[in-house]
């Protein structure tokens, strides 16, 4: 089933998804019975599957996107339920998530919502919000954005994006 058949009833819930499809990751709705790691969300073949009724922190859809459009296409098809524990990957993700929450004018916080990131989840919406650049290397080195410190004259510069999937 695909993701026009998925009704939410928070906006941004409805907004992400449709952001998520729009960059062109697969979003399907079903039923996930295993164990996964996040609650109401499994990744499969660089597909997010959303179980509705068991889905806690919409903002964890933008993350686990994240996770699948900072891999390299080779390995974006292949990832299941938790994506990375490579660090470098973690801090990618982090930065990217919070450049599509402010592509979409969401609240930061809807990402990094008080029962993730370890506890830390404030300090990072803050974070960034106040310029800070954890991850933003990675994504400029992807080629999905710029730095402000090694930009020339009409780069795309972080938050925005140049694009969202890495090639």
């Amino acid at each position: 089933m695909d993701s026009k058949n998925i009704v939410f009833d928070k906006a941004d819930t409805q907004k992400i998804i449709a952001f998520i499809e729009n960059i062109g990751i697969e979003v399907k709705k079903s039923s996930i019975d295993e164990e996964i790691f996040l609650p109401g969300i499994l990744i499969d073949k660089g597909v997010i599957i959303i179980d509705k009724d068991k889905l806690l922190y919409e903002g964890d859809l933008l993350h686990e996107a994240g996770h699948i459009a900072t891999l390299e296409p080779q390995k974006r098809v292949k990832v299941y339920n938790d994506v990375s524990k490579n660090k470098g990957d973690e801090i990618a993700t982090l930065a990217w998530s919070y450049a599509a929450a402010y592509y979409l004018k969401i609240d930061p916080k809807i990402v990094f919502h008080d029962k993730g990131y370890k506890g830390e989840s404030s300090w990072l919406a803050e974070h960034y919000s106040t310029s800070g650049d954890i991850g933003v290397p990675l994504l400029d080195w992807m080629q999905l954005t710029s730095m402000s410190c090694r930009s020339k004259q009409g780069d795309i510069i972080f938050p925005n994006m140049k694009k969202w999937i890495r090639e």
